[in-house]
């Protein structure tokens, strides 16, 4: 990586970190009015007051921001609409799409059915849009996937998105884990040779952070379900667009080792959840990091 290069990351990244904070702060006194609100139950949400929620808005405008100025220089990442402008339509229609889901499931709380069929409308864009998988390496053998390809893509969004909203359920948590994923998945990208897919991540990053200034604990605003799977979503299809358009499949292994724990953590709730009898889609607290918390209150009572 030149040294422009990264200059001209850090500026953009900064760019987002300031967007990210400015519009976090903005959504803070509209989301009230709007009845944007988490409010607590004393059970699974365990926080003393409302809390504002939308602070995926702030990162999906804060990324749309940054990234729209640089579509229009001539910078040093290779992104530019001349030659991106295909699937950077997709990405964005399929992100809009999520975040008009997480903000009807954040205002009127949708039953965990219709969002599902909101996150499998999503993936169906991205994958008709040519967001699919056609073969993979396996110890240096090529395997084709065929007709398995476009489920297999289906499938790898379905969970992407689902991992981090699944893992929302601390202060700071989710976007802490989306910054680090989406950086982490920007230096893979480099390590690859995928610029444009390293420096969108790098903007998510930046974004992601600049919001979570408001999100730490004690968290001012939450990042809500609309947050959540922007993030999931934005990352599952850096990782597979940087795959697609390349020779090595080096970076979707990568990310799929990434995202190990989120989704072991998923299917362990969804299996918990249908051995008691309740519905797959029910909240609880029986996620990792809920677990970590009470054997720290344990600790602390001992």
């Amino acid at each position: 990586m030149t040294q422009q290069m990264a200059v001209y990351a850090a500026v953009s990244c900064l760019a987002a970190v300031v967007a990210g904070a400015l519009l976090t702060r903005l959504i803070c006194s509209v989301a009230p009015c709007v009845g944007l609100m988490d409010y607590p139950d004393g059970k699974r949400k365990l926080h003393s007051e409302p809390k504002p929620l939308g602070g995926g808005v702030a990162i999906y405008l804060a990324v749309c921001a940054v990234l729209g100025v640089n579509l229009l220089l001539r910078n040093p990442w290779g992104l530019h609409v001349q030659k991106d402008w295909w699937d950077l339509i997709i990405l964005f229609v399929a992100a809009s799409w999520i975040v008009v889901l997480g903000l009807l499931d954040d205002r009127f709380r949708l039953r965990g059915r219709h969002k599902l069929l909101g996150q499998i409308i999503a993936a169906v864009v991205l994958v008709a849009g040519g967001y699919s998988f056609g073969s993979f390496n396996l110890f240096g053998m090529s395997v084709q996937l065929g007709w398995l390809g476009p489920v297999v893509a289906m499938v790898w969004f379905l969970a992407t998105i689902n991992s981090i909203n699944l893992l929302d359920g601390m202060d700071g948590q989710a976007a802490t884990l989306g910054a680090i994923f989406s950086i982490t998945v920007g230096m893979m990208a480099c390590a690859t040779g995928h610029y444009a897919v390293a420096f969108v991540a790098f903007v998510l990053a930046g974004a992601t952070l600049g919001f979570l200034w408001f999100n730490l604990p004690p968290a001012r605003i939450f990042l809500g379900d609309t947050g959540s799977m922007l993030i999931g979503l934005m990352l599952g299809v850096l990782a597979a667009r940087a795959s697609l358009k390349g020779p090595s499949t080096f970076l979707l292994a990568a990310a799929i080792a990434l995202w190990t724990l989120p989704f072991l953590d998923s299917f362990a709730a969804i299996v918990r959840r249908t051995l008691t009898g309740r519905s797959i889609y029910a909240a609880d607290r029986g996620h990792i990091h809920h677990c970590l918390m009470q054997k720290c209150k344990s600790r602390e009572t001992a």
